[in-house]
C-alpha cells in the first residue's frame, strides 16, 4: 500500500512486512491456525477477558473487543469536544492476537482461538509473554498479477509483556505498538536476512504492521487519494479519540463513518414455514439474551450475488445487509462467517439513525473543517497548518 509518506500530520508510517509466498486464492475470512484443547482455550479466554475488562464472568465468556458506533448528527459533536485522529475503515476480518512464550494465538469474534506459528521478539530479543493486540486481517491484492497477500493491521494494544495498557490513552498505546511489537520484529527480520538468526518469516501465514492514524484534517485526503489507491477494500473511516482508554464492548466515543452504499446491519436469517425469510437481531437489554425478529423487515437478494441466489441458502446464516430506501428492504451484501450472532438491537437502532441522518461525505468534511478550525482540542493541528501556510 502506497501513499503514507505524503500525508500530513501522521504520527509516523510503518514499514510494511512483505509475505514471501502470496497466493491468488487468499480471503480475509479464511480459517487460520490450528485448533487447541478446549481447556487451554477456556484458560486463554479468561485471560483475554481479564486483560480487557479487569474481571471475568465465568458464565459469560465472550469476545471483549472494543466496538465502534455509527456516526450520526448527535454524536458527531464529539469530534469537536475531544481530539480525534482518523484512519481508513478496512473491510476485513476482526481478530485479537495474543502473544505468549508458548505460542501466538488468533482470537476471532466468535471467541474461537487458534494457534499460529509466528515470531515476536521483545526489545531485548527475548520472547513476548502475554501481549494482547487488536486488529484486522486484510488481503492485499496486486492489481497486475492478481496475487493476494494476507496482512494483519494492528490498531490497538491492551497489554504488553504482562503490563496492562487499557487505562492508558490511545496515544501511548499506539506508540507502544511500534516500540514493543513492530520495531523489534523488524530488527529481528534484518538479523534473519543477514544470517545471524535462522528463522523463515516468509513461512508465516500473514505479515504484521501497525495501522496508520492521521490528524483529523487529513480526512479528505484519505477519502480522495488513500482509499482509492489501496490494495484491499475499505468501507469508510474510523475516528479514534487520542486520549481515551481502551473500552471493551460498545464504545460510544469510537466512531465509524461508512460510505452510503456500505452502511449495513448484520442479521440472523431464518426461514418461516412458508419459506419467507425473517431477519433477526440480538436483544441484549433484558435478562434473557436471544434473537428477536425485526417485524416488517423485507429481505432481498440482488441478482448475481456471489454468496446466495435464494433465501434457502441464507437460512441460519449471519447476513450483512444494506438498506434500500426506495424499496424499503434490506439487501444481502455477504455472509459474516466470522460472527456467531446478529448485531444487537440497539446497534441496529444506531445504524438506522445514521442512515436516516444521511451524513454524506460533503457534510462530514465540512464539519471536520469547522471543528479543526475552532475546536480547542485542535490547537496543535492549527499550529501545524499555520506553519505550512494552510487553513483547516
Amino acid at each position: 500500500w502506497k501513499g503514507v509518506d505524503s500525508l500530513p500530520g501522521s504520527p509516523g508510517p510503518e514499514a510494511v512486512e512483505e509475505q514471501e509466498q502470496p497466493n491468488d486464492t487468499f480471503q480475509h475470512d479464511d480459517p487460520l491456525g490450528e485448533g487447541i484443547h478446549p481447556e487451554m482455550a477456556e484458560m486463554l479466554q479468561k485471560g483475554v477477558m481479564e486483560a480487557c475488562m479487569g474481571n471475568v464472568n465465568q458464565r459469560n465468556l465472550r469476545f471483549p473487543g472494543s466496538q465502534p458506533v455509527s456516526l450520526d448528527l448527535q454524536n458527531m459533536s464529539m469530534l469537536e469536544a475531544r481530539r480525534y485522529y482518523v484512519t481508513w475503515k478496512a473491510d476485513g476480518t476482526r481478530y485479537m492476537l495474543l502473544i505468549r512464550s508458548d505460542g501466538t494465538y488468533l482470537i476471532d469474534r466468535k471467541f474461537k482461538i487458534t494457534r499460529v506459528e509466528m515470531r515476536f521478539p521483545t526489545r531485548d530479543m527475548t520472547p513476548h509473554h502475554f501481549t494482547l493486540l487488536d486488529g484486522e486481517m486484510v488481503v492485499d491484492e496486486d492489481t497486475v498479477s492478481g496475487l493476494r497477500t494476507r496482512r494483519f493491521l494492528v490498531y490497538d494494544l491492551m497489554m504488553s509483556r504482562g503490563k496492562s495498557f487499557i487505562h492508558e490513552g490511545f496515544e501511548r498505546r499506539f506508540q507502544t505498538i511500534h516500540d514493543d511489537i513492530i520495531k523489534p520484529r523488524n530488527m529481528d527480520k534484518q538479523n534473519c536476512a543477514a544470517g545471524r538468526i535462522s528463522y523463515n518469516y516468509g513461512a508465516e501465514l500473514f505479515s504484521t504492521r501497525r495501522k496508520d492514524f492521521w490528524q483529523l484534517q487529513t480526512s479528505q485526503k484519505i477519502l480522495n487519494e488513500v482509499i482509492p489507491a489501496m490494495s484491499h477494500e475499505s468501507d469508510g473511516l474510523i475516528f479514534q479519540s487520542w486520549q481515551d482508554p481502551y473500552k471493551p464492548g460498545t464504545c460510544d466515543e469510537l466512531l465509524k463513518w461508512k460510505f452510503g452504499s456500505h452502511n449495513s446491519v448484520d442479521f440472523l436469517c431464518k426461514l418461516d414455514a412458508d419459506g419467507t425469510a425473517g431477519l433477526y437481531l440480538l436483544e441484549t437489554r433484558g435478562r434473557r439474551k436471544d434473537h428477536v425478529r425485526l417485524e416488517g423487515a423485507r429481505f432481498v437478494i440482488p441478482e448475481g450475488n456471489e454468496f446466495a441466489q435464494s433465501a434457502e441458502e441464507c437460512n441460519g446464516k449471519i447476513v450483512e445487509c444494506r438498506y434500500l430506501k426506495d424499496e424499503d428492504a434490506w439487501e444481502l451484501m455477504r455472509f459474516r462467517v466470522d460472527k456467531g450472532t446478529a448485531n444487537a438491537y440497539f446497534v441496529y437502532e444506531k445504524v438506522l439513525k445514521s442512515i436516516k441522518d444521511n451524513i454524506t461525505e460533503d457534510k462530514l468534511l465540512k464539519h471536520i473543517s469547522h471543528v479543526v478550525g475552532v475546536g480547542r482540542p485542535y490547537d496543535a493541528e492549527r499550529k501545524y497548518l499555520a506553519q505550512r501556510g494552510r487553513r483547516p
